[in-house]
């Protein structure tokens, strides 16, 4: 099933089932996790080498990867996309281990990974303890910062004003926000 949340991402349902489904209930069940969940993001990119060298960088664990020639390819009639003439040169799925969200990073061929507007809303946020750290971190780790880039409060629906910073995985593509829920202003207080 697909659905749009109110912010225009698409949102896919998705049941497991076989081995995959076992598999999935017995991490839910060590990480006390219940149903429905997010289980992964999916992460387009232009240069699959380095954008799976920042992931390691950013503690995220590796679960697979696949080579073009390993690449499943059945579940593409369902993005409406051809099985015969799509290639995906890699796939890696990656976790953080204290998340249990499953990243997985596309490299794409046919047709091929850009960067664009549709690419730059391609992100994710990431919760740290400290936002000014991890965003030295994402720039010594090469990750691009925009000029002037620095931590900020921002308002956020539920949350309040948290700290947020943003760094890019490939220049005006793939945002990656580091957000610090614990060092929240008041509301009315925002920056």
């Amino acid at each position: 099933v697909v659905y749009k949340d109110p912010d225009g991402f698409t949102l896919y349902f998705v049941e497991m089932t076989g081995v995959l489904r076992a598999f999935i209930n017995l991490q839910l069940w060590m990480v006390g996790t219940r149903k429905p969940f997010l289980f992964h993001w999916t992460v387009n990119v232009t240069d699959h080498v380095k954008a799976n060298g920042i992931f390691e960088q950013l503690s995220f664990q590796t679960i697979s990867n696949q080579n073009k020639d390993q690449v499943i390819n059945e579940l593409l009639p369902a993005f409406s996309l051809d099985p015969e003439t799509t290639i995906i040169d890699w796939i890696r799925l990656c976790y953080l281990p204290k998340g249990g969200l499953v990243a997985t990073i596309m490299n794409w061929n046919t047709p091929r990974s850009a960067i664009n507007e549709t690419s730059a809303m391609n992100s994710m946020t990431i919760s740290v303890s400290d936002v000014g750290a991890a965003l030295a971190r994402a720039k010594d780790i090469g990750m691009y910062l925009e000029e002037g880039e620095k931590p900020a409060y921002k308002s956020m629906p539920i949350y309040g004003n948290v700290l947020v910073a943003r760094a890019f995985l490939e220049k005006g593509s793939c945002p990656i926000e580091f957000c610090c829920f614990s060092n929240q202003q008041p509301l009315g207080s925002l920056q």
